[in-house]
């Protein structure tokens, strides 16, 4: 009986390509990450923190997007430009030499120099402010009136103060209001779209990691199995050439023996796949060991561990809908009629040296003051009134839509999805119950070939039996590890 070259069977080693380290620290890392990789422990013993530093390690892509998102995280707090202090300042000068169409004033050039800084900013109740002071040197050349000829240079400063209250559309601070928890919200939805396409490809990453540590054990299984089938095969066809076995027992064994050949070569292509998709992640993959899997890891969970907390995509989905009924209420307050209470005060100086007219502007000798009502309304009511009820629609259409994300539909998929999880849990731990249980009947079965009470072609049916308990563990153990990492997105407290 010919035994098999299981060596012949494996697959060559093969040592991962490291690149060259850029520092002593970077190098010292890697060497760190590579000898966990390659430690025969490695898929029982990595956490997700291990994983995920040996990925952005290794991976530009996410190492990118690792740091977009953090970039991004306190971009909400630009919101507060709009009630924070702006200063502005400007510089002019003006020369006119146009002929005067009066005759009883001309001059050669009036030569304007002003400058302008100030402060304002707008407050959440509403309120818009401005301070600012100006001044103006002005410098007459080659004047000439009553037939006198002159220079003159005259400076003028005006500190002044305005105010302007919104008192219908918008008043009292609904629209900035409204404005800044829009501009809060967009931020928000900004940064939480970095961090959801990070989870979903670190999601995807340990995904592949995973399923090539199963394939790969799965691999190893099949190797063994077809060695074990082609044991038996050897000895069914050296009995059948020497008739002491059914010709339909040889058929048999052969059809099983071209199945595990079969069924290698699939679970060889399979790896191989998933081994290249694997090495776009990570570029030092753990290839050269077969690490051991630990299938019993898997526990029951509580749907009360999972049902408070929420994922990046359903903080999106609350943010965006925030954001459109924002949206819809800042509409609504601009369709609406205006009216503003506006004021000023200016305290004047004018004098031929800049500090004699600074002075009389403190002395607010020469003060100008305004105050007023500004109104506009659209010429079209009832397009106006349309608009404004057709916004709180929207207003109230988006609220109802957010309560229904908040509860019950959420409510609905995370048991859902805990559910899954723990029926696979009970899968895989019958599953594990009946190999053990195969193995056993094989195990006997063997001896009691041994002893002339059993026959190979029934060794050969507890084989395919255990064959199939082994395959059907490793595909409920990949479902276990996708579940579990949609449970782990759930890492959010609130909505906000």
């Amino acid at each position: 009986m010919r035994m098999p070259q299981r060596s012949a069977q494996r697959m060559p080693q093969r040592s991962p390509q490291r690149s060259p380290p850029q520092t002593i620290l970077l190098f010292f890392s890697l060497l760190a990450i590579v000898a966990g990789f390659f430690s025969p422990s490695f898929a029982s013993a990595i956490t997700d923190s291990d994983f995920e530093a040996a990925v952005l390690a290794q991976n530009v892509e996410l190492r990118v997007l690792s740091e977009r998102r953090k970039v991004l995280k306190d971009s909400a707090e630009e919101a507060e430009l709009l009630y924070g202090w702006q200063l502005f300042a400007g510089l002019n000068r003006r020369v006119d030499q146009k002929p005067r169409i009066d005759p009883s004033f001309t001059f050669d050039s009036l030569d304007t120099l002003s400058t302008q800084v100030g402060l304002q900013k707008r407050f959440s109740f509403g309120l818009e402010t401005k301070f600012s002071f100006d001044a103006a040197q002005t410098k007459i050349v080659g004047g000439r009136a009553a037939g006198n000829a002159f220079d003159v240079t005259v400076w003028e400063t005006t500190p002044s103060v305005e105010l302007k209250m919104p008192l219908l559309s918008g008043g009292f601070g609904r629209k900035i209001r409204a404005d800044y928890t829009g501009l809060v919200a967009q931020r928000q939805i900004e940064a939480l779209n970095a961090e959801a396409e990070y989870d979903r490809k670190m999601n995807e990453a340990r995904t592949i990691f995973w399923s090539t540590i199963l394939q790969r054990a799965a691999l190893e299984n099949q190797r063994e199995t077809l060695a074990r089938i082609q044991k038996i095969y050897e000895v069914v066809r050296s009995k059948t050439s020497l008739n002491l076995e059914a010709s339909s027992n040889f058929l048999q064994t052969r059809s099983a023996l071209e199945q595990a050949e079969f069924d290698l070569q699939s679970a060889r292509l399979r790896f191989d796949q998933l081994e290249r998709l694997l090495k776009l992640v990570l570029t030092q993959s753990p290839t050269a060991v077969v690490p051991d899997y630990d299938f019993t890891k898997f526990k029951q969970i509580q749907l009360s561990d999972f049902e408070k907390k929420i994922t990046a995509e359903e903080k999106l989905s609350f943010l965006t809908e925030k954001s459109q009924q924002i949206a819809a209420i800042s509409r609504e307050e601009d369709a609406g009629a205006k009216l503003d209470l506006v004021a000023s005060y200016t305290a004047n100086g004018q004098n031929e040296r800049f500090s004699d007219s600074f002075s009389q502007s403190q002395r607010s000798r020469y003060p100008t003051t305004f105050v007023g009502l500004q109104f506009s309304v659209p010429l079209d009511p009832a397009l106006t009134s349309r608009a404004v009820n057709r916004q709180s629609e929207l207003v109230r259409l988006s609220a109802d839509r957010q309560r229904y994300l908040q509860t019950d539909l959420r409510l609905v998929q995370k048991a859902d999805l805990v559910s899954q999880y723990n029926q696979f849990v009970n899968l895989l731990a019958m599953n594990i119950k009946l190999e053990k249980t195969q193995d056993e009947k094989l195990k006997n079965e063997r001896k009691l070939l041994g002893q002339g009470r059993s026959s190979i072609y029934q060794v050969l049916q507890f084989e395919l039996d255990l064959a199939r308990a082994q395959a059907g563990k490793f595909v409920l153990a990949l479902d276990l590890e996708k579940l579990q990492q949609q449970l782990k997105l759930n890492k959010y407290e609130t909505y906000e």
